[in-house]
This record gives structure tokens, C-alpha cells and sequence, in this order.
């Protein structure tokens, strides 16, 4: 009974034992974070500035003072800091050892919001790289794999000769997929020739990034069209991006985007600018197209498709996305990046709109182009993009709804034009990109009477 009074007595005065922890020493690193908060106070007494504050950062003491408690007592070094950059809040001498101490703690999202303001304040080059680098990282340890690709690819631009950087972007293009696929790196990597200034990026294709940029001696709009840094110190990369200018070089065509020059040094095409858009901007709502502008729209990409043909020209990557329009409504083709490339195209093709023997990894001619064209089609008709070639139920699903927009007395006259177009064997497909214009041609005249070009389709199918 006496006993457990005395306990009782114990906790609510505190016994022998109690008075006696209450008269230990403080340790040594709640000695040093009590000198540390004195110094910040002393040197802040005569005013809270940017300036006092770092006057007081470069201090030696203060700099040996802060590195013992970083190491042994990471949550007070952490609150001394952040009332540093409570009074100086854009300092790179705050920012970044304050950043790292949240990394180290595991509060990846704090040192995420600082290293991205820092890396604002930071010095392109090395310097940027390293910050960069440290984002990348939390990025990948949190799984945010597209996040780190784009912040080690900046990092790649500011330290180009750092193989590690390299090896680390190809790594993360293996995990996440197509480099086209990927976050478009920053114009931090992309220094336009003198006389041009870039206004926004405009997207990306196989092998780089496009710019729309202001020509200021010949007061032009332009596309530049940089490749891609991943690519850079590959020579057979570099030797593909500029076989795509003398490609489009020899292509004067009005369905065919100029090239005005190459800029070897970048690694840069200047091409015409498209001012329109493209079909893949015009499908994104998932409104089908009207029936006829669907089909002029293709009777005119014949026309481009047969010139480039009969230069022996395979273009390989026809999608709504390579498909631009002048203000006039003209379809343009662009990205000619696979175009003639033989077996290295399935590579850079996409897969939706690829021909058979494309996929197989074989070679292909004019017919492959053809293919698209009528995967293409159904596609501005239906307003949905085509299902992958592997799920053939839903293919056809979405062949049927393409032949409903058709008039019913030319339904079985289209199934029968895109059996041939759609042909797993190119030699079952019309012979020319002329030939399919005729046709949609002629089911353009056909809209209002069927009837009176029944025949004509016929004999254009070879059905008669």
C-alpha cells in the first residue's frame, strides 16, 4: 500500500532518478544546434535580410556548425535552414543544401518543388546538369519514369560529353518505350541558328523535335526540326535525319512540306511551316469527318503519293499525325524520317497503320503505302483510331462501321475497295496510288446517284 503511494507521489513530483536526468548536461548536438540557433539570431539581429542571411551561410563557423548537424540531427539542421530560406527564399546557397537534406530524410516531394526551383537559378551547364540529374533520380526511385527520362535528357544537354548520362537515357528509353513517346526535351538543347527565334514547340516525331521559329531576315514562319540528343552521337542516325532533307528536297511538290535548308552543326532541318494543323488534331475530338471530305482528303494524298511513288519514293509512315494542312485545306505529308529505308522502316513505323509484311520486318514497296491509306480512311470516317493489327474481331468491327457512312447501293462496292487496299498480301493491292484516287474520285461523283457510277467503280476495282 505504502509502495504503491510512494509510486503514485513519484510520478506526479518526480523521485531521485528524475531529478537527476533533469541535471544532465545537454548532448553535444543539442549543444551545436543551440550555438547555431545563437549565431543565426546574433547575425539577424541588426535585420531579417537576403544579405545578412548570406553574409551569415559563408561564415565558417556556421558552415562547420551545419555540416556536423546535418549528419547527426537531420531534422534540426532542417528547421535552421528552412528559416534561412524563409527570409532569402531564392538562394542556391539555401536551396540546395536544404533540398538535399529532404532527399536524405526520404521527403522526396519537398526536395523535388526545391531542386526544380533551383535548377531555375542555376547556370546552364554542369552545374544545371547535377541538379537535373538529382531530379531524374527522384523521379525513377518514386517510378515516375517519364519524369526521369525528361530531367536526365536535360541533364544529357547541359554535360553532352558525360557518357553515364548517355547510358542512362538509352537504359530508360528500353523501359519506357519509343523515344517519339517520350516527354519532348526542353529548347534548353535546341540553340536555333543566328537569325532565328523559336516561339513554342510544335511536337515530336520519330527522330527529333519541331519548333515553330520566327526567320527574321526573310520575315518567315518556319518549322525547325532538331534531332533528337539521344540520337546525336550516333552516325547512323545523324546520316538517317539528313537523308530525310534530301529526300524532301527532291519532292517539289505542293503536297509535300519544303525544306529550306539543314544546319549540320545543330543537327537541324528548316522545313516549311504548315500553318493548319494536322488530321490528328482534327480526329482528337472523336468526331468522324463527312463522308466527302474524308474521301477528297485521300484523292489528294493519292496525288502526293503517286508523285513520290514514281520518284521511287516509299514514304512508310503515313498517320493522321503526318498529315498537315495548308490554308487553302490541301493535305501535306510530312516526316519523311523512314521514308525509303526498306527493312530499318517497321522500326519508326506505327504499328496501327503498318502493313503486314512492314510488321514482319520484310521489305516493302508502294503497296504499304496504300495500306495506310485505307486503314487512314476508315479512320476519318469512324473518328476512332484503328485497333491494333493482333485484335482482329475489333478490326473488323470497325471496317463495319466505316462502310455504314457509305450510301447503301455503294456498301458492298467499298467492302470490296478496301479488301483489296486492306490486303495482307501487297500484290492483291491496287497497282498505284492513281488508281485508288480514281476511285475515291469516283465515289465522290457517286453521292448523289449511285447508280450512275456503279459501273465505274466496277471496272476501276476490275470487277468487270
Amino acid at each position: 500500500m505504502l509502495m504503491g503511494l510512494f509510486d503514485w507521489v513519484k510520478g506526479v513530483f518526480g523521485g531521485p532518478d528524475d531529478a537527476k536526468a533533469k541535471e544532465e548536461p545537454p548532448s553535444e548536438t543539442e549543444r551545436n544546434a543551440e550555438a547555431l540557433m545563437s549565431l543565426v539570431d546574433e547575425r539577424l539581429a541588426g535585420g531579417a535580410s537576403a544579405e545578412a542571411v548570406l553574409a551569415l551561410v559563408a561564415d565558417q563557423a556556421f558552415g562547420e556548425g551545419m555540416e556536423s548537424l546535418e549528419r547527426e540531427d537531420p531534422a534540426a539542421a532542417t528547421r535552421v535552414w528552412r528559416r534561412l530560406m524563409a527570409i532569402a527564399p531564392d538562394q542556391p546557397r539555401i536551396l540546395e543544401p536544404l533540398a538535399a537534406l529532404y532527399r536524405s530524410r526520404r521527403e522526396d516531394s519537398a526536395a523535388v518543388e526545391l531542386f526544380e526551383r533551383l535548377v531555375k537559378l542555376t547556370p546552364a551547364g554542369e552545374q544545371r546538369a547535377r541538379v537535373h540529374e538529382q531530379i531524374a533520380q527522384l523521379h525513377e526511385h518514386n517510378g515516375n519514369l517519364g519524369g526521369a527520362f525528361e530531367h536526365f535528357q536535360l541533364a544529357l544537354a547541359n554535360a553532352v560529353e558525360r557518357k553515364d548520362l548517355w547510358d542512362t537515357c538509352l537504359r530508360l528509353v528500353g523501359q519506357v518505350g519509343a523515344v517519339e513517346e517520350l516527354p519532348p526535351i526542353s529548347v534548353v538543347a535546341h540553340t536555333p541558328p543566328a537569325g532565328y527565334i523559336i516561339r513554342h514547340s510544335l511536337g515530336r516525331g520519330g527522330f527529333g523535335t519541331v519548333y515553330l521559329a520566327q526567320d527574321e531576315a526573310l520575315d518567315r514562319l518556319v518549322a525547325l526540326k532538331f534531332l533528337h540528343p539521344l540520337h546525336r552521337q550516333r552516325p547512323e542516325q545523324v546520316d538517317r535525319f539528313f537523308a530525310e532533307a534530301r529526300i524532301i528536297a527532291q519532292l517539289a511538290h505542293p503536297g509535300v512540306v519544303n525544306v529550306y535548308s539543314i544546319d549540320e552543326e545543330r543537327a537541324l532541318l528548316v522545313l516549311e511551316f504548315i500553318s493548319q494543323g494536322t488530321l490528328s488534331d482534327r480526329l482528337s475530338a472523336g468526331a468522324p469527318l463527312h463522308l466527302e471530305t474524308a474521301l477528297d482528303c485521300l484523292v489528294r494524298l493519292c496525288d502526293t503519293l503517286s508523285f513520290v511513288h514514281q520518284r521511287g519514293i516509299v514514304h512508310g509512315d503515313v498517320k493522321p499525325a503526318n498529315v498537315l494542312f495548308r490554308e487553302s485545306g490541301r493535305p501535306v505529308l510530312g516526316d519523311f524520317g523512314i521514308a525509303g529505308l526498306g527493312l530499318d522502316a517497321v522500326a519508326g513505323a506505327s504499328r496501327r497503320y503498318a502493313a503486314p509484311e512492314q510488321l514482319a520486318g520484310m521489305p516493302v514497296d508502294a503497296t504499304a503505302d496504300l495500306y495506310a491509306l485505307g486503314v487512314l480512311l476508315l479512320e476519318m470516317l469512324t473518328g476512332a483510331p484503328p485497333p491494333l493489327p493482333e485484335a482482329k474481331d475489333e478490326r473488323e468491327a470497325w471496317l463495319e462501321r466505316g462502310l455504314t457512312v457509305f450510301p447503301a447501293p455503294l456498301q458492298e462496292t467499298a467492302r470490296a475497295w478496301w479488301s483489296s487496299l486492306l490486303s495482307p498480301t501487297p500484290q492483291s493491292r491496287p497497282g498505284s496510288a492513281d488508281l485508288v484516287g480514281d476511285v475515291a474520285a469516283a465515289f465522290i461523283a457517286g453521292l448523289d446517284e449511285p447508280s450512275s457510277v456503279a459501273r465505274v467503280l466496277a471496272v476501276l476495282l476490275g470487277r468487270e
